[in-house]
């Protein structure tokens, strides 16, 4: 039998991990881009929402090697 509570508070335990790793790797990603680009992407991840799309995109630009020039 599953524990709902215990599942619950490794949902959420899982869930603060995730959401820390994502901002750090936004922030390292932001960094290497000129100013007015990174106040646009801070702006926009910072807005909330589940993250899934911004994580979808550090990880494609990761595998790409990408740089700014993401166009």
């Amino acid at each position: 039998m599953i524990d709902i509570k215990l599942a619950a508070s490794k949902m959420v335990t899982l869930q603060s991990f995730i959401r820390e790793m994502l901002d750090a790797e936004m922030q390292l990603f932001a960094s290497s881009l000129t100013p007015d680009i990174t106040e646009i992407v801070t702006y926009y991840y910072s807005l909330g929402g589940k993250k899934l799309r911004p994580a979808l995109f550090l990880a494609v630009a990761n595998a790409f090697k990408a740089n700014e020039n993401l166009a």
